[in-house]
């Protein structure tokens, strides 16, 4: 308790000297700052800190209502000295919020104004429902101060003309490379992702810079209106608009802002990358090394052309032929896109037969994939994959080369096959297994993948057959009703027992006879006759 007292005094005391000393600047010099959040969640918070001269007061509100909702929750949670604690640094933050409304009166209109009147009188309602412990009132209350500052953003990012667009910048050392992206969908910051690059030091920074804009462009689903960068591109900018504009459908621009919002966001994006490269460079660089670079050494010991950005992998499960399913995985870069997973209830196939069942799913997956490039649409489904890998041996990669073959795509497949401990052994390429070192981080990551198509499958054959009235199977049996279904699960105890069941050891069953034995036996077997 001691402990939290202290931390919470620090914190506020912290929040409000960065917000009298940004007012201070703020007055002097009339330019835009960036308000830190806590030091511990620093890279996470950085990108949604930044602030432009007209939102100071509408973001410094944000930040002190932040400090209302970690107290307002703690208060929540019980005793009255947390109470009368919380309640008093709930009080010290909304004098700071008006101390600093007051001070920016002058530059907000009348369109601010309300919106700090509304956002402030729902913090007010809201600390009035948590004193008196109407904690169902406060949620709702605190519900509606999030959408007021979710449509906030969304109007702020549409006043600067950026509803949709991505912002790119980088920092370098020697020959390690830090790229930080920030993804505006909407008017709203959706996202933000880095990337770690090698470059040699003679290539310049606009060469660093095309290179990447090339690469990642040419391999995500989704093209926005606007570019927004760090620096020029090379002479190839032209092209790459071109290429990217045909991609989208419509113009897209690439631009280079050298003032106003747009440059303070690009700053923004390049002290991020600066932080987190300082902070964080050696992992990422192993994190580079166990994701990217596993894949480059799969390419490599496959031999392919050209990257290997995004790998699906497939794998098909049932019990005795029943309740058959497909599953596939993605890997994009190393990591799993658990977005792009997808299962597929077998339609087609009767009985246990991998070869069938798989030329299913992958007909289905091609299928859907040109069907929604011929409608004009765009999801995880119509970008195909650089590699598929196939949960087993010839007989599953044979089926999807088939697949492909009829479709007129050439897709490298390999098979993962497994020794006689049922683990990953190796990659089968081509007729011939491609055996990688063990130790390497190619084949762990192949390992990696092979666990999780086959966890999938099973997960989703799982769920099918508990929502499945296992009995019932028994019911599409001639001959079989309910006196001899309960029997056969009397004796036998589970479905899997009784399709191993040979005709004699139906008979066992008091109930049983010949006709219905041999009808049992042949509704478990007919794959093989």
């Amino acid at each position: 308790m001691i402990h939290y007292i202290k931390n919470l005094k620090i914190r506020l005391k912290l929040y409000i000297l960065i917000g009298v000393a940004l007012l201070g600047m703020l007055i002097i010099s009339g330019m835009s700052f960036f308000l830190m959040g806590r030091m511990n969640d620093m890279t996470s918070d950085i990108a949604t800190s930044w602030l432009p001269s007209v939102d100071v007061a509408r973001e410094m509100s944000a930040t002190i209502s932040n400090i209302r909702l970690n107290e307002l929750e703690y208060l929540s949670a019980g005793s009255d000295n947390k109470k009368e604690i919380s309640l008093q640094y709930l009080q010290d933050g909304n004098e700071t919020m008006n101390t600093l409304l007051a001070a920016y009166g002058d530059m907000i209109d009348e369109e601010e104004r309300n919106f700090y009147n509304n956002a402030n009188n729902l913090w007010i309602q809201y600390q009035a429902a948590a004193e008196e412990m109407e904690f169902e009132k406060a949620a709702s209350l605190r519900d509606k101060i999030r959408s007021i500052q979710s449509v906030a953003q969304k109007q702020k990012m549409a006043n600067m003309g950026m509803e949709n667009a991505d912002v790119i910048a980088f920092v370098r050392a020697y020959e390690e490379c830090l790229v930080q992206g920030f993804f505006i969908r909407d008017g709203k910051m959706t996202g933000r992702e880095n990337f770690t690059l090698t470059a040699p030091e003679e290539q310049s920074r606009s060469e660093i810079l095309t290179a990447f804009v090339k690469q990642f462009y040419s391999g995500t689903a989704y093209i926005p209106k606007e570019i927004i960068l760090q620096e020029p591109l090379t002479e190839e900018s032209a092209l790459i608009g071109e290429y990217l504009s045909e991609r989208r459908g419509a113009k897209v621009a690439l631009t280079v802002p050298v003032k106003g919002e747009k440059r303070k966001l690009v700053e923004l994006a390049h002290k991020n990358a600066m932080l987190i490269f300082e902070q964080f460079g050696e992992k990422l660089r192993r994190e580079e090394k166990r994701t990217k670079g596993a894949m480059e050494e799969i390419r490599q010991a496959l031999g392919l052309r050209g990257t290997l950005n995004r790998v699906e992998a497939y794998d098909i499960s049932n019990t005795q032929g029943f309740e058959s399913v497909g599953s596939m995985v993605v890997f994009e870069d190393g990591k799993a896109k658990n977005s792009d997973y997808r299962k597929f209830k077998i339609k087609t196939v009767i009985g246990a037969n991998d070869y069938a069942s798989m030329r299913e799913v992958i007909t289905r997956r091609l299928n859907h994939a040109l069907r929604e490039k011929a409608e004009g649409k765009t999801s995880s489904f119509t970008r195909l994959p650089d590699l598929i890998l196939m949960d087993g041996g010839k007989t599953q990669v044979h089926a999807a080369e088939e697949v492909l073959m009829e479709f007129g795509m050439d897709i490298p497949v390999c098979g993962m096959v497994k020794d006689d401990r049922h683990r990953t052994r190796g990659l089968l390429f081509r007729e011939e297994e491609k055996n990688i070192p063990l130790t390497s981080e190619g084949f762990k990551l192949v390992t990696r993948i092979q666990d999780e198509v086959h966890r999938f499958a099973i997960t989703y054959h799982r769920k099918l057959r508990q929502e499945r009235n296992l009995h019932s199977i028994l019911d599409d049996i001639k001959g079989i009703g309910e006196v001899r279904r309960k029997a056969l699960m009397r004796h036998f105890g589970s479905i899997e027992e009784i399709a191993k069941a040979e005709v004699g050891d139906l008979l066992e069953v008091e109930e049983m006879n010949i006709p219905s034995a041999e009808q049992v036996y042949a509704f478990f077997h007919r794959e093989e006759s």
